[in-house]
């Protein structure tokens, strides 16, 4: 009975373990992918930039336009301090 509890707890604690540990390696990756994923945004951002401007119709798409690159300035100058240009 004694040996009965010992291995019960030796699996709960090893399944815990597991779990705790797979729970890591996810949040890791999540992550990395996470991290990847924003640098090739950064990376295609004068494409994205142009295809965004191509989706508005033509008839909406100066005002568009002014109001992206009015929201693009003001980025500039709030993360000028931090290195980051879009």
């Amino acid at each position: 009975m004694l040996e009965n509890m010992r291995i019960e707890s030796i699996v709960s604690k090893g399944s815990s373990l597991l779990y705790e540990s797979t729970q890591v390696i996810l949040h890791a990756v999540s992550w990395l992918l996470t991290i990847i994923y924003v640098l090739f945004i950064l990376i295609d951002y004068m494409e994205i930039k142009s295809g965004f401007q191509q989706i508005v119709p033509q008839r909406y798409r100066p005002q568009a336009i002014e109001i992206f690159n009015s929201m693009a300035n003001g980025m500039n100058h709030y993360y000028c301090r931090y290195g980051v240009r879009f």
